[in-house]
């Protein structure tokens, strides 16, 4: 009797110690919101610290898909926006609310905004004027996220074969100030160019920079930008400063 009891303990270890061996570690909370290999591979100021830098690349991420291109937020195939959708009427404007995506609730969207930027900045930019009228690009509607379909304006004369470059300008305990540098090139072709010509130019070689202010406060929840521009997005809006190269 006590010769199958060892047996069976014995066994029992065994199990248990192969158990753990082939359980995976607990998978790490998922980035909110997510950021692609792309992005986690572009450069980030280096006098931030991990974190700020962190910071950063998520407020470039959430900045562009709001902001540039076309309206909405969503990421990746599985998380983007299907063909089920609502409309509604808010001071004569249609606003589209999306039936898919992590951030169709306003809660949650209102959530991710607040990790990132001070709500008085936020409020600001959120503004799109329309007939001599201002609205909000994204608001609430029913506790759902609502948004002004709209075209943005950036990256025209982008060139991405060049880095952005960041230049601080400011740095104490709670504030921390800096340029964003983009790189930009007529896209066209000039004069008797080829294509080829076009794209080689476009890897050379650039016309022109400019720097966009970015700012990051201490507040009680942690760092956040009070200011924010990016030299894609707001490339064609931006007053930023205009160096010939």
């Amino acid at each position: 009797m006590k010769k199958a009891i060892k047996s069976f303990i014995s066994i029992l270890i065994i199990s248990l110690l192969f158990a753990a061996c082939t359980t995976q570690a607990p998978v790490q909370a998922e980035l909110n919101p997510p950021l692609t290999d792309e992005e986690l591979s572009k450069p980030v100021p280096d006098f931030l610290d991990e974190d700020q830098q962190l910071l950063f690349r998520r407020a470039k991420s959430v900045y562009s898909r709001l902001f540039s291109g076309s309206s909405g937020i969503a990421y990746g195939d599985v998380d983007g926006f299907g063909n089920e959708y609502e409309n509604f009427k808010i001071n004569g404007i249609t606003y589209i609310s999306n039936t898919t995506g992590r951030y169709r609730n306003y809660k949650d969207f209102e959530k991710l905004i607040k990790s990132i930027f001070v709500v008085e900045f936020w409020d600001v930019r959120n503004i799109e004027s329309f007939r001599n009228k201002t609205y909000p690009m994204y608001t609430n509607c029913d506790g759902k996220l609502c948004y002004i379909d709209f075209m943005g304006s950036g990256g025209f004369s982008y060139n991405m074969n060049f880095y952005d470059e960041f230049e601080l300008i400011s740095k104490t305990d709670s504030e921390i100030s800096f340029y964003a540098i983009g790189h930009y090139s007529w896209r066209h072709r000039i004069g008797e160019e080829t294509i080829e010509q076009r794209d080689q130019r476009l890897k050379d070689e650039y016309e022109y920079t400019k720097k966009f202010l970015n700012t990051l406060v201490l507040t009680e929840e942690g760092w956040r930008f009070s200011e924010f521009a990016d030299p894609v997005t707001d490339e064609g809006n931006y007053e930023g400063i205009y160096s010939p190269n």
